[in-house]
């Protein structure tokens, strides 16, 4: 099925809007329950191999500039079974990625190199080093669209073609 172009530039412009207002309203507590339940679905096969044990003990804050967002990321240490952990309190983080939530959608689905990014300026890393090219590497090895299901899948991948047409 094809959207007329303007439906997906109106999804693409309002997107982050909608987004941002619900992350603005919406309890902590339940924002940091539903990002670690899809967090931990989305790398549920990284955890379980144990990509992602070199941040472990490290916190990794991710930045969305353009929704005023951010929230920490680690792996638990403390309990039987792996898996990511959440966080809003304000900590010192190893590691800050921000960009727009544009850009950053377009890294998760793997649509642009993440040195793209950088060196355009539109992928701020700072930090520990080795730990960002870790996340950086990680990034571009993924297709996080394999872990959804199809229709929001096919959704998603519409709504990354979108915003790549309107920003290249």
């Amino acid at each position: 099925m094809s959207y007329p172009q303007s439906i997906n530039q109106k999804v693409v412009e309002l997107t982050p809007l909608t987004l941002h207002k619900l992350s603005k309203y919406t309890p902590k507590f339940m924002l940091k329950n539903i990002l670690q339940t899809l967090l931990n679905q989305l790398f549920k096969q990284q955890i379980k191999e144990g990509d992602l044990d070199f941040i472990k003990n490290k916190w990794v804050r991710i930045l969305v500039t353009d929704m005023d967002f951010s929230f920490d990321l680690s792996i638990s240490q403390h309990t039987a079974k792996p898996q990511l952990m959440v966080d809003f309190k304000s900590r010192k983080a190893d590691l800050i990625f921000s960009s727009h939530s544009d850009y950053l959608l377009l890294l998760a689905l793997n649509k642009i190199d993440p040195d793209t990014l950088f060196f355009q300026r539109k992928l701020g890393i700072q930090g520990d080093t080795e730990l960002g090219l870790h996340i950086k590497n990680l990034l571009a090895s993924l297709d996080l669209t394999q872990q959804l299901p199809l229709q929001l899948s096919k959704w998603i991948n519409r709504l990354a073609d979108s915003v790549y047409e309107k920003k290249y």
